[in-house]
């Protein structure tokens, strides 16, 4: 009973670390800095949410185990395909 994967290739998350400008205004524009990304902030991964998909992915592929039978059936009904407005992917 599965309830829909993520897309395979999924992507990894990132978030931007602002990079204070120089005194002298935007020297960064200047610099050759690859780990730059093009707003010139640095880009780190986020390991802690990556984590999280993972376990989550899991779970989701184990079909949800160790939840209560309205839990299950609230997921069951939220991920119908004959439903109007279903849940995303993410919402499951």
């Amino acid at each position: 009973m599965a309830h829909g994967a993520p897309a395979e290739g999924r992507r990894t998350n990132f978030f931007f670390v602002p990079v204070a400008k120089t005194q002298k205004g935007n020297a960064l524009a200047e610099l050759d800095l690859p780990e730059l990304g093009p707003t010139g902030n640095r880009i780190k991964q986020n390991h802690f949410i990556n984590a999280i998909r993972r376990k989550a992915n899991g779970w989701r592929l184990r079909e949800h185990p160790n939840i209560t039978a309205t839990s299950l059936r609230l997921l069951e009904h939220w991920s119908d395909p004959t439903r109007n407005s279903r849940a995303l992917f993410c919402q499951r």
